[in-house]
């Protein structure tokens, strides 16, 4: 591809330091824009002096004039802080993440209300950190300035002051490429598409989901003058992109004699996608490549925060790890920063290190040994509250920041860790208190789960907080009421679903690619049930209710939906065994695994008593002790779904492969599969109520993203079909071939109503075929054919229509439709259960709803209790206390 030489004009924002009565300005906007010009003469803000010097504070001060809040803080950021706070705790306001401001309850009294006593916070954490490499892909790349504009009075309120500004930057990649003799060509091809370009950035892939025009790398700098600008004014430190060695392979071709390696393939992407060209640290052309680029952010910004993130070896292993060589790479990085800016300041995230048979503590301790000065470089340690990492940090007197990493490709769920977000910070403070410096959010993606981001971003002043009280405030503040029932409800919440430690893969089996044997384990089916018959209740009653408290109701209604669709699919997969039953005999699979499919960990016993990891053949015992085990990974997990594993050095996969013996399950499993078809459709149409769950906002938002890309080079009808394809195929198979398929599965109406609906559809056609032909499905070919369904959808130019309605009669409408009415449905028999012969299955929920509604959808099923037993073709009651038999009576 030729391009025009543009000639692009250096534009100035100015010195770095926004002044005080440009932070009490930026900080009047937020108030016009959030609250309504009528508030901005409601308060007035000072800014003060710093007591120390590393820790800033806000004082809401004592009310001495009605209907006039006055705010000091130290910046911007302290000032739009300390106005949340107010909000929140004065007002009983909330403000998140929403479609045109539905995520807002901002019921804000009239008079303001009063300020009994000055509320003076020291904020204890110098940085607060928000971003995640990957959240320019998964959410933010279809944004434009308004939208832009929003999230950053977001950060501004909740106290950010050190976001991740990457937006545009292979802009200045192409100029320096280009000084240095590379062709448009060479360059072009080297970089990914719009929803791709993360991973290219971090070294993981290139070229795929591409074109891209140059006028579109322009268009999106600008974008990113207008956000660091805004930032800027609020006094955050925007932290810009650092050179990571990633480059082009005509590179090699221009420089034959640099010294170069190999990237070893990142989720099985191979050539011409995967296996990047990474330039050795200590090559002279790194640290000139590298000052090159910050120099011209230096000459398009004016200046810098002086903060740069880029990260070595992000999921792929080093080429080496001999200590001088992992040593020479950290400080050839820092090189690299200084030449350009002397000042500058590398933040490199932890999770280079998540790999702990890797990166040993000697070899992590090498690897920062290049970093030679205390103050050349922060930790950003991603997962603190799974998997700390900032110990090594510490240990090795390096400055770090706490961080969650409360989601991973913005899949949708109920789940986080409040206790541990709450106690972490505190902890590592207290543990490394010279190297503390902060914390962060690290999500990869947003618009799921506010709860969690509330929270993390007031332990940067909290000293302590009391959970319970505080979710009952929460509640209050978001549904703008204080009903028991939902302060309850989250009471409830709180010790389940919001105290798991585990984020990643929390998929439920619906978004996963189908197999009958699929394992859903991060949720609480008691709980949602019961959470979801409170919401349900309350949105029956509840006149006027704000938008977030909709919001809740579609979300906790979706995950009810997905439960009783995971219990569905066990049913279905407990008569598909009896047509195609796993083997006896395990196949071995050489450093593999997968992710998504854990029954759970075995651990046997030593001589005295102790734990200890099972041989081989212990585990192979348990795993035909299950009847939907499909085999195990060395380490002693047991797994309901192998297809094919990912290739995972030290581990390897043992596999049973399913064998026919007969076709008596069809008739039934052939009428719980038209009940899952039915789930699906009927979720899709909850979600069709609620625009934050709907596909048509990203390719809506990824369309008018394209208009800015068009050019005499890439026409309109081109930008727009390449844009839309790469939305699409990020949130389902994520590659040409699926390489980490579903990992994006985005729970939207659209995506659920039409592709899901199509995969699954297309998995019950033919599995039954095989059956017909009296054998098991061959998974393979079921799994390349959808491939070939996906890439078809992927490509196809249908839009969805974004849409915004009270969910409260679709709900009412489904409930009935999915659940049924049990009182007509069932005999109810105090202190009675089945006989155990006559059990067939054993639901994960004692709640009825769940379970009535399965066994009204399978027509051998004769009953049920409430210990969640389900039982065939008849019920012979027998006594037995504290439980109840429900027995169907058509």
């Amino acid at each position: 591809m030729k391009y025009s030489t543009v000639i692009f004009l250096i534009l100035i924002i100015g010195s770095l330091a926004a002044t005080e009565e440009q932070q009490i300005e930026a900080v009047q906007g937020l108030v016009s824009r959030v609250l309504g010009k009528q508030y901005v003469d409601k308060f007035g803000f000072h800014i003060v002096a710093k007591e120390h010097p590393h820790r800033e504070f806000f004082v809401i001060q004592k009310t001495t004039k009605e209907d006039y809040v006055e705010i000091d803080g130290t910046s911007g950021t302290a000032l739009s802080n300390g106005l949340y706070m107010y909000m929140k705790y004065y007002c009983k306001s909330s403000l998140s993440w929403g479609e045109n401001g539905t995520g807002d309850n901002l019921a804000i009294p009239s008079p303001l209300p009063a300020v009994s006593s000055a509320w003076k916070q020291e904020i204890r954490a110098e940085y607060r950190y928000n971003m995640n490499v990957c959240t320019f892909g998964y959410s933010y790349a279809h944004w434009d300035w308004k939208r832009w504009e929003r999230e950053i009075d977001w950060m501004a309120l909740n106290g950010i002051n050190m976001p991740l500004a990457f937006v545009g930057q292979e802009y200045f990649f192409y100029k320096v490429y280009h000084e240095l003799g590379l062709s448009d060509e060479g360059i072009f091809r080297h970089f990914t598409g719009l929803h791709f370009q993360p991973w290219n950035r971090m070294g993981n892939i290139k070229e795929w989901g591409g074109p891209v025009s140059l006028t579109f790398l322009h268009n999106e700098l600008l974008l990113n003058k207008q956000i660091v600008e805004r930032e800027l004014s609020f006094g955050m430190f925007p932290v810009l992109p650092a050179f990571a060695g990633y480059v082009p392979d005509e590179l090699v071709k221009v420089y034959p004699n640099v010294s170069y390696s190999i990237s070893p393939s990142w989720t099985n992407f191979e050539q011409p996608y995967g296996h990047l060209i990474l330039l050795e640290p200590v090559d002279p052309l790194f640290k000139k490549i590298g000052a090159m680029f910050i120099k011209e952010q230096f000459a398009f910004y004016g200046t810098t925060s002086h903060f740069y993130n880029g990260d070595l070896f992000m999921e792929m292993d080093p080429k080496s790890m001999d200590p001088e060589y992992l040593r020479s790479c950290s400080h050839g990085m820092v090189e690299a920063i200084k030449e350009g800016d002397p000042d500058g300041v590398w933040l490199m995230e932890t999770w280079v290190f998540i790999n702990g048979y890797i990166w040993k503590d000697e070899s992590v301790a090498a690897f920062l040994g290049g970093i030679e000065n205390v103050e050349d470089a922060i930790m950003l340690d991603l997962m603190s509250d799974v998997s700390p990492i900032y110990k090594k940090a510490g240990m090795n007197k390096k400055r770090f920041i706490w961080g969650s990493l409360p989601n991973f490709g913005a899949v949708k769920g109920l789940y986080g860790d409040l206790k541990a977000i709450a106690d972490g910070p505190l902890e590592a403070e207290k543990e490394y208190p010279e190297y503390f410096v902060g914390v962060g959010a690290f999500m990869e993606g947003i618009d799921n789960n506010p709860v969690v981001y509330d929270l993390i971003f007031e332990m940067a002043w909290r000293k302590e907080v009391d959970l319970k009280q505080w979710v009952r405030d929460y509640a209050e503040r978001r549904y703008g009421t204080n009903d028991k029932r939902l302060m309850a409800m989250w009471e409830m919440f709180l010790p389940t679903l919001y105290s798991q430690k585990t984020h990643i893969y929390p998929h439920p089996p619906m978004v996963w690619e189908p197999f009958f044997n699929r394992e859903y384990g991060i949720t609480d089916f008691d709980v949602v049930s019961k959470g979801y018959d409170i919401i349900r209740e309350v949105a029956n009653e509840y006149v006027g209710a704000p938008e977030p408290f909709y919001y809740d109701v579609v979300d906790v209604a979706r995950q009810q939906y997905q439960n009783l669709f995971a219990e569905a699919l066990r049913v279905f997969g407990a008569h598909i065994r009896e047509c195609i039953p796993f083997g006896k005999e395990f196949f071995f699979m050489k450093d593999a695994d997968v992710y998504d499919s854990t029954i759970k960990l075995v651990l046997c016993k030593d001589e005295q008593g102790h734990n200890r990891r099972c041989t081989i053949d212990e585990l192979k015992e348990e795993c035909l002790k299950v009847p939907n085990c499909a085999g195990f990974n060395s380490n002693g997990y047991l797994k309901s779904y192998i297809r094919k594993g990912e290739t995972t050095e030290g581990t390897d996969l043992y596999v049973r492969h399913g064998e026919y013996v007969g076709n008596t399950c069809r008739a039934t499993a052939k009428t719980v599969s038209q009940y899952l078809l039915r789930i699906i459709k009927s979720l899709d149409q909850l979600l069709y109520t609620n625009s934050n769950f709907q596909l048509g906002v990203l390719l809506r938002g990824t369309a008018e993203k394209a208009k800015t890309a068009a050019d005499t080079t890439h026409s309109l009808e081109e930008m727009t079909k390449a844009f839309l394809f790469s939305a699409k195929n990020q949130v389902t198979i994520w590659g040409p071939n699926g390489e980490i398929n579903d990992y994006s599965a985005r729970e939207w109406n659209g995506v659920v109503g039409d592709y899901y609906y199509g995969r699954w559809h297309l998995y019950f056609d033919m599995l039954f075929d095989a059956l017909d032909h009296e054998q098991a499905l061959d998974y393979d070919v079921y799994h390349n054919a959808s491939i070939a369904y996906a890439l078809k959808w992927d490509a196809s130019d249908a839009m969805y229509e974004v849409h915004h309605e009270n969910p409260v009669p679709t709900l009412n409408r489904l409930h009935e439709e999915l659940f049924g009415d049990m009182a007509k449905s069932f005999k109810v028999m105090k202190n009675f259960a089945g006989a155990e012969s006559e059990v067939y299955y054993v639901s994960k929920t004692t709640v009825p709803a769940i379970p009535s509604a399965i066994c009204l959808a399978d027509p051998e099923c004769a009953g049920f209790d409430s210990e969640g037993r389900l039982y065939r073709f008849k019920v012979t009651p027998e006594k037995k206390e504290n439980v109840d038999l429900y027995i169907r009576l058509h």
